[in-house]
């Protein structure tokens, strides 16, 4: 244990979020008591320690600019939700062509997009 494997391939979920998280777990810093964030280091996972994987990722996108506005949702590696309601079924619908209703899944589903829509709750911001 302790050595990064070469040709490793994961299949796991990992934000951009996860990376500092990682960094401060190799190089043994704690980053500082006012720092808040939802990542999680994915060192285990990389060096073949036990490892409890993402089951979701929350995204905000905001680039600042009219033609490209802002987003925010979440999602893993089946479905996605955004903050306006909409519901794309990802790995069936890869460019999200196909908005689904709530109405229309079925029980696991709505589940799922019930746990993403607390996790858009959560992460609200004020503007």
């Amino acid at each position: 244990d302790g050595v990064v494997e070469p040709g490793q391939v994961n299949e796991n979920l990992i934000d951009f979020t996860d990376f500092l998280p990682t960094l401060c777990e190799v190089a043994d810093v704690t980053p500082h008591e006012t720092f808040i964030t939802d990542g999680i280091s994915f060192l285990p996972q990389m060096v073949g320690q036990e490892y409890s994987p993402r089951e979701w990722v929350f995204s905000h996108y905001d680039c600042g600019k009219t033609a490209y506005p802002k987003k925010r949702y979440v999602h893993n590696k089946e479905w996605k939700l955004y903050e306006n309601g909409e519901i794309y079924h990802i790995s069936e619908d890869p460019f999200e062509n196909n908005t689904l209703g709530f109405n229309e899944l079925e029980k696991e589903q709505k589940k799922l997009i019930s746990t993403f829509q607390g996790v858009l709750n959560q992460m609200k911001i004020d503007e």
